[in-house]
C-alpha cells in the first residue's frame, strides 16, 4: 500500500470506530477542506467529537475499537482531553510516525 493509501486507511478506520460507537463527530481542517475542493497537504486527521468525559462506556468502546484497528490512543489521554476541552492525539501504528 502506498503512503497515501496508508493515510486513507487511517481515516477509514477512525471513521469506522466513530460510527460504530455512535459518537457524533465532525471532520475539520485540511481533510474537510480537501473534501470541498481546496486541497491541502496534511498527514493528520482533525476531528471534533461530541462526547463527555463521563461517558465511560462510549470512551472504552472507542478506545478498544481504535486499538483493534491499530490506532494507538490511551483512555486516560482521551478523558484528559475531554476534561480540558483540548486536543487528543492518536497514532496510526501502521505508519512511520509511530
Amino acid at each position: 500500500m502506498n503512503e497515501s493509501g496508508v493515510f486513507e486507511s487511517f481515516i477509514t478506520r477512525t471513521v469506522e470506530c466513530l460510527n460504530e460507537t455512535s459518537i457524533e463527530y465532525c471532520i475539520v481542517r485540511a481533510i474537510a477542506a480537501s473534501y470541498y475542493g481546496s486541497v491541502r497537504s496534511t498527514e493528520d486527521l482533525d476531528v471534533i467529537i461530541n462526547l463527555e468525559n463521563t461517558d465511560v462506556k462510549q470512551i472504552e468502546h472507542l478506545v478498544t475499537c481504535l486499538r483493534v484497528k491499530e490506532i494507538d490512543l490511551f483512555k486516560s489521554d482521551l478523558v484528559q482531553g475531554l476534561q480540558e476541552k483540548s486536543h487528543i492525539t492518536a497514532f496510526d501504528t501502521r505508519t512511520y510516525f509511530y
